[in-house]
């Protein structure tokens, strides 16, 4: 089909994915499943499980770790009890942190100065330019060879908010990463 706009995913009955899964005239079998090759798992975990699990498994150091929360507002929450930062803090130990940190529902971040992380590289965020809420970014480590693909993060608001980058690795294919809205 070549490239697909988010128009074409609000208008092109081929790219309704939710009509071609709930069509019963097309029988959907295991092997239509989209993520069916994925070797990753992903878990819901609360803090203290999570940090339990952290302290507990030996993480190798080849392993690309990913954060996700749904943050409502990160400026105007960024120093309230519990911050961000303190529950980075509970979870990073003296042997692991995430390596990709992705906030969803962030409302306007542009212009906060106080957005650091140390260790990691400037927040890189897309936010809604017709009101406050929605939006998305990522904080990414300093020793991660990244950048910005623009060409794939489409950001139409209230409908589909999305950032997506590149990882380099050395001796190995490249990986895309993305948070949505």
């Amino acid at each position: 089909m070549g490239e697909v706009s988010p128009d074409d995913i609000r208008t092109n009955q081929m790219c309704d994915l939710i009509s071609l899964y709930q069509d019963t005239e097309n029988v959907i079998t295991d092997n239509d499943y989209p993520f069916q090759y994925s070797p990753q798992t992903c878990n819901y975990y609360d803090p203290n499980e999570l940090k339990l699990m952290i302290d507990t498994n030996s993480l190798h150091e080849n392993v690309t770790s990913y954060f996700h929360l749904n943050y409502r507002g990160l400026s105007s929450n960024w120093d309230l009890p519990p911050t961000f930062q303190s529950l980075l803090c509970d979870l990073h130990g003296d042997k692991f942190n995430f390596d990709i940190l992705g906030l969803s529902e962030i409302f306007r971040t542009t212009c906060d100065i106080r957005l650091i992380l140390p260790g990691y590289h400037e927040l890189v965020s897309r936010c809604r330019d017709d009101g406050p809420r929605g939006g998305v970014d990522l904080f990414i480590r300093k020793n991660i060879n990244d950048k910005i693909r623009e060409d794939i993060s489409s950001f139409v608001p209230h409908i589909f908010e999305s950032l997506f980058i590149e990882i380099s690795y050395s001796g190995t294919k490249n990986v895309i990463i993305g948070i949505m809205y």
